[in-house]
C-alpha cells in the first residue's frame, strides 16, 4: 500500500526546513550559505588588560613572561596567565616562538639519543 502524500502541510514544513522563511525574509541572500560565527570570545581578555602587558613588556623587557604576568595581576588586581602573556606579546612581535625560555637557569644538553651517561 502507498500512503497518500501530505499535500500542502508536507510542503510548508519542507520549505521553512529548506529555508524559505530566509528567503521571504531576506530575498536571495538569504538563501546564501552562512558560516556560523561566535559574536564575542566569551575568555578573551579585555583590550585594556593586553594592552597594559604590552606596556609593561616594552618599559621593563628584561622580565619574564612569568614576571610580567605576576605583576599584571599584583598591579592591574586582574588575573592573566603565563600562556596568556606568551600569546599577546608573540601577537606582537616581541617574543618568537617556542625557542624562548621561559624559566631562567642552566642549559641543558644533550648528547644524543639513547646515551648513557656515567
Amino acid at each position: 500500500t502507498r500512503t497518500p502524500p501530505l499535500g500542502r502541510f508536507a510542503a510548508q514544513i519542507a520549505c521553512r526546513a529548506m529555508g524559505c522563511a530566509q528567503y521571504e525574509a531576506f530575498g536571495e541572500a538569504g538563501l546564501e550559505d552562512r558560516r556560523p560565527h561566535p559574536g564575542r570570545v566569551w575568555n578573551r581578555l579585555p583590550d585594556e588588560i593586553r594592552q597594559a602587558v604590552v606596556d609593561l613588556a616594552l618599559d621593563e623587557p628584561e622580565l619574564s613572561p612569568r614576571e610580567l604576568a605576576f605583576r599584571v595581576t599584583d598591579t592591574k588586581k586582574y588575573f592573566v596567565s603565563e600562556p596568556s602573556v606568551c600569546r599577546i606579546l608573540k601577537e606582537q612581535d616581541l617574543i618568537t616562538g617556542p625557542a624562548f625560555n621561559m624559566i631562567k637557569g642552566e642549559t641543558l644538553s644533550a648528547i644524543g639519543p639513547r646515551t648513557m651517561v656515567e
